[in-house]
């Protein structure tokens, strides 16, 4: 391998962006595996610069979707392309067309769920109804690999507050997946059983997440107001009486 065949190399890597023509249909999940392959085959670069070029190469909404500065890794930044692969695919921009598939497949996906296939009986019609009401439910989940842990207590409101699905690692309904104490050991065994997962899972997981971020924020809203309203108390206690 030449110096030309380098510099041409990095070439491709600069322009390879999403859905280019070299690939005008593709996924945001198998932009992020062509890209990755072209980054390694230019020169060595760092984990914060292969997310930098990856990033750098998709539409400017990704970044509103997905907060790099927080990963650390090319394989962090993969898991939050596929969680968020609906959003990435029909951000700001999209046609209405690609809404209005994206919403019918949403409904397809519930009506699925709810409705049990021709010629087989369900163990518990009644629950498995109830379970595919709650949000983030999906089929495919199967069930929790952890003990159950109930000691584990959400920070604000719980999965059952909220009307969504129990804990994906231990299925206690009283905390959210990343609360889990076993979420490290877990996250590992999703990536290995979900490497390349459905769109109506996608869309579970992705309502379960908007649950529980919505969750975080009002707790996180209602901690800023606590602590301004002890402020004043304090600035009443301190200030000196008037004299007459």
């Amino acid at each position: 391998m030449g110096r030309s065949w380098l510099d041409r190399q990095k070439l491709r890597v600069k322009n390879a962006t999403y859905r280019d023509s070299t690939a005008p249909k593709g996924k945001p999940s198998e932009y992020y595996i062509r890209k990755l392959k072209l980054l390694h085959t230019a020169e060595a670069y760092t984990q914060t610069e292969l997310i930098l070029a990856i990033m750098e190469g998709a539409p400017k909404y990704w970044h509103s979707v997905i907060n790099t500065s927080t990963l650390c890794h090319t394989v962090d930044l993969q898991d939050k392309i596929i969680y968020h692969e609906d959003a990435l695919m029909y951000g700001p921009g999209s046609s209405a067309d690609g809404f209005e598939h994206l919403e019918r497949r949403i409904l397809e996906a519930n009506r699925a769920m709810k409705t049990p296939p021709r010629g087989k009986a369900t163990d518990n019609p009644i629950k498995r109804e109830a379970h595919a009401h709650l949000i983030g439910f999906h089929k495919d989940l199967g069930k929790p690999p952890f003990p159950r842990d109930d000691r584990t207590l959400a920070k604000g409101k719980s999965p059952e507050e909220k009307g969504a699905r129990p804990c994906r690692h231990c299925g206690s309904p009283k905390h959210w997946d990343n609360e889990c104490k076993y979420s490290k050991k877990g996250a590992r065994k999703v990536k290995a059983n979900f490497a390349n997962p459905s769109e109506d899972y996608l869309e579970a997981m992705s309502a379960y997440e908007e649950a529980y971020l919505g969750e975080t924020s009002e707790e996180e809203d209602a901690e800023v107001g606590d602590e301004a309203e002890i402020e004043d108390d304090v600035f009443d206690e301190e200030e000196p009486e008037s004299e007459n």
